[in-house]
């Protein structure tokens, strides 16, 4: 009799709760790899390095990398101070820029038969000032015309004691040249272009401030195949670009 109550007292056997326990966990896991497969790596990186910061177990090649994308409040100040410097030099090439263009437009303005044909044309840290054959030299030579002479003085006179370079661009139609000066088109723009430095070191300007460049026909501003269009590629340009490092310079001077 006491064996029979002991059988029907009895449940399940002491490892089947602990095999239920086992498949709970697997199916808890395989659950989370299920959602973890549908997160983005990078995010699902940042969350585990920020979990691991946060439980202390950053490995000492992670905590380096963590501070290396701080900055200390020195530093922070010094990249602030970097960027308005900038921001200043910026400023300062712009207002520079603006009141030369200015001051060029004045004198071309001022020559009778010449203001409507100069083009100045600002830029971030220059000033291209387009000049057409026609107003400074002879058809097909390259000598400097007494009008386009009085303008280059003005100009030497605004930018001489600037910190400025200036590249002087000779540039032609597509028409062939027939002359025993000049084999092409190449040789009458590089003799025009040399023939304004040489005329700007006479007036003062640094050899070692001066460019000389030619392009023949090669960067035309229209078409070729109308008269207009050869007129207004016939031309010289003057590029007066004002250096970052004469923006500081120039800066400086004046804070004193």
């Amino acid at each position: 009799m006491k064996k029979k109550q002991q059988e029907e007292s009895g449940g399940a056997p002491g490892w089947m709760v602990t095999f239920a326990d086992m498949m709970t966990l697997l199916l808890c896991f395989f659950v989370l790899l299920l959602s973890f497969s549908s997160i983005q790596e990078s995010e699902f990186n940042k969350a585990m390095g920020s979990l691991q910061a946060y439980l202390g177990i950053l490995t000492t090649r992670d905590i380096s990398l963590f501070n290396a994308k701080m900055d200390t409040p020195q530093q922070f100040s010094i990249r602030y101070s970097t960027q308005a410097k900038k921001v200043e030099e910026q400023k300062a090439e712009k207002v520079s820029i603006l009141a030369l263009s200015q001051d060029i437009k004045d004198q071309a303005s001022s020559k009778e038969g010449m203001g409507g044909s100069i083009e100045v044309i600002e830029m971030l840290n220059s000033l291209r000032i387009r000049i057409p054959s026609a107003i400074a030299f002879e058809s097909g030579e390259y000598g400097l015309s007494k009008s386009i002479k009085e303008f280059f003085s003005k100009i030497a006179y605004l930018i001489k004691d600037l910190p400025y370079t200036l590249t002087v661009e000779g540039h032609t139609d597509n028409v062939p040249i027939f002359s025993e000066k000049y084999e092409s088109n190449w040789e009458l723009s590089s003799a025009r272009s040399l023939e304004v430095v040489h005329y700007f070191t006479e007036l003062g300007i640094p050899g070692n401030r001066l460019i000389a460049s030619a392009y023949g026909e090669t960067r035309p501003l229209e078409p070729n195949d109308t008269i207009e269009g050869k007129q207004r590629n016939r031309r010289v340009e003057l590029l007066i670009t004002l250096e970052p490092e004469d923006v500081k310079n120039l800066m400086s001077t004046d804070e004193r």
